[in-house]
């Protein structure tokens, strides 16, 4: 296991709010505890929920790369959030030392965050290249404002936690309901009105959490879907950050 360097390493973060906003909170919604690996130029989370249905490996590219390989354990990212909040700059410099990471720019603020030692933290068990590298069917775009729209349909649907996804006529289209139950009120609404691969003729259902959790500051989602499997991929991208989530699709009786 990577150990922590006793050798202080400076981490020059560019744009405080995108790092909090794009990277950092991403991450603490799905788990509010994680070891970041500094490698190169990226830093690196992988993250899941306590039930593992949702896993999210994030990573942060910086504008220069690091001759230094890390990891440092945070035990409550929230916590670091909020005092990233307090510092004035936008571009910030973080010292990651022994067993903290520091901040003193002589700018009316300085803290010292303590991090946890090596295998306290468990990481998913997960290969997430391999994940990446499985033949998907059937790939869907979809904007933002499609994502808000769906969020806002499920104040109708509140009495199911299930989306299920299909395709018609060249579209796709999402049904938050539960097919299990009966008299359960339902509403369906287009996603897309395009997508790549095959069609998606039995609905596949998984839970609305991954919507709401996807929900973020960027412009689009891509959806990829392995029927055979079940797997489904939910990658956003903007110049610096990536995020890419995995979850199953859920068993119907």
């Amino acid at each position: 296991m990577l150990k922590l360097h006793s050798k202080t390493m400076t981490l020059t973060i560019p744009n405080k709010n995108d790092f909090v906003a794009k990277f950092l909170n991403q991450l603490a919604r799905i788990n509010n505890s994680c070891s970041l690996h500094l490698k190169n130029d990226t830093l690196t989370g992988l993250v899941a929920t306590p039930d593992a249905a949702v896993i999210l490996n994030a990573t942060y590219k910086f504008g220069n790369s690091y001759s230094e390989e890390n990891r440092f354990n945070i035990p409550d990212l929230n916590k670091l959030i909020r005092v990233l909040d307090c510092l004035p700059d936008e571009g910030i410099n973080l010292k990651i030392n022994s067993n903290n990471l520091s901040y003193d720019e002589k700018k009316g603020v300085k803290f010292k965050y303590h991090l946890l030692e090596d295998g306290i933290l468990s990481s998913p068990a997960i290969n997430i290249e391999k994940v990446k590298a499985l033949q998907y069917d059937t790939v869907i775009n979809v904007k933002n404002t499609d994502i808000a729209n769906l969020i806002k349909s499920s104040a109708f649907a509140t009495e199911t936690d299930k989306l299920y996804l299909r395709t018609e006529d060249g579209k796709v289209l999402g049904e938050l309901t539960d097919k299990n139950k009966s008299n359960v009120d339902s509403i369906e609404v287009e996603l897309s009105n395009s997508y790549t691969g095959a069609e998606i003729d039995q609905p596949i259902a998984i839970n609305f959490e991954i919507i709401r959790i996807v929900s973020t500051k960027f412009q689009e989602v891509t959806i990829k879907v392995n029927i055979g499997l079940g797997v489904l991929l939910f990658e956003l991208n903007n110049s610096n950050v990536e995020l890419i989530y995995v979850a199953s699709g859920l068993a119907e009786t």
